[in-house]
């Protein structure tokens, strides 16, 4: 996995800049990503389904939260990705 920081949009609005782990892998020919990223606790109550994932190395696609719970102070998201993250 590998460790990046970014921005979470939806509509073109930033909600929250975020920091976590990406893991691509290949399942029929096909290369499929997600991960992991921390959040404020607040973020727990994020509505699960469709984002933007916007990278600080200038990186970024679309994902699917498909989960969040609270982690001690933060919270924690994790995702799919869908389609290419370019």
């Amino acid at each position: 996995m590998a460790s990046f920081q970014g921005q979470l949009l939806k509509g073109g609005q930033v909600l929250y800049q975020v920091s976590g782990r990406l893991q691509f892998q290949s399942r029929e020919g096909i290369r499929v990503w997600g991960g992991h990223f921390t959040l404020p606790l607040e973020a727990q109550s994020l509505e699960l389904g469709p984002y933007r994932l916007a990278l600080d190395d200038g990186r970024s696609g679309d994902i699917q939260i498909d989960s969040v719970s609270a982690k001690g102070i933060q919270s924690m998201a994790y995702f799919q990705g869908l389609g290419d993250l370019q």
